[in-house]
């Protein structure tokens, strides 16, 4: 490896990510543990075993790039964790959420992960572009949802049909973030077709988030969720309610992104950068 490629990738892993899907992958000696995890082992060929998979970017202490090589057998299969409600009806609004920032252990614009997240989001959105897509409608949360507003605009941008809506819990709810935090989330909001909010006052308590969900809920025809059920998270309550509402509203749709689907793009970006 050259010392230009061994750089960056240290630096990747001083970053504090680490994930099963792989961003950046080494090889190591035949059968010696590669991290402090125990989950990580190496083939005689010094490809990485991932013993079980960890959605999360973050973990501060593990190296980033061990994580790529070839699945264990006893990982389960790659997809959605259930398909419940992914029949083939009409889509024209779709919700998108997922994991926060923080969850993932992302706390700068820059990092690498950010390109596989919108990298998934975006093949998701042009799938259902050609299904009759119109709107992709978010709630302005700092993270997943901050990233695919980002790709509906740059689809958009390239001239495919699609409007972005930004609906707040609250107003305001940039109040108290970071400057260049606030600068981001306003431009983007600047550029979007709909901004607005359920609740007509500031941040008064965790209700407003339980009524965003529902509202948002119904007020779609789908939701795209960026989640790992090995992994949990704060994307569970919303997908619990999604499964209620799908129930109820016959054709609500429910799509998922998870780890292993992240990790397949990596190891394309990973093959890429290679070649």
């Amino acid at each position: 490896m050259s010392s230009a490629r061994r750089e960056r990738r240290e630096d990747f892993g001083r970053s504090g990510a680490s994930m099963a899907m792989v961003l950046f992958c080494a090889k190591a000696a035949p059968g010696t543990i590669i991290t402090d995890d125990s989950r990580y082992t190496a083939r005689q060929d010094g490809s990485p075993v991932i013993r079980r998979p960890s959605f999360f970017f973050g973990d501060a202490g593990r190296v980033s790039w061990v994580g790529c090589g070839i699945l264990h057998n006893n990982m389960r299969s790659r997809g959605s964790p259930r398909a419940e409600t992914e029949e083939r009806y009409p889509l024209k609004r779709v919700l998108v959420t997922g994991y926060k920032a923080s969850e993932l252990g992302i706390f700068s614009q820059k990092h690498p992960g950010i390109p596989i997240i919108k990298k998934a989001v975006r093949a998701k959105l042009l799938s259902l572009l050609e299904e009759g897509l119109e709107w992709v409608i978010v709630s302005g949360q700092w993270g997943v949802e901050l990233w695919a507003a980002e790709t509906a605009l740059e689809l958009k941008t390239e001239g495919w049909p699609l409007q972005l809506a930004v609906i707040t819990p609250f107003i305001e709810p940039e109040e108290n973030w970071s400057e260049d935090k606030q600068n981001i989330y306003r431009a983007l909001t600047a550029r979007a077709d709909y901004v607005n909010s359920v609740t007509k006052t500031k941040y008064d308590g965790p209700w407003q988030f339980k009524e965003k969900d529902r509202f948002l809920l119904r007020n779609s025809d789908g939701l795209l969720l960026i989640y790992d059920e090995e992994q949990g998270g704060s994307p569970r309550f919303i997908r619990e309610m999604a499964l209620k509402h799908a129930e109820k509203e016959e054709g609500y749709r429910i799509l998922t992104i998870n780890a292993f689907d992240l990790q397949q793009i990596a190891e394309e970006e990973q093959l890429r950068y290679d070649s």
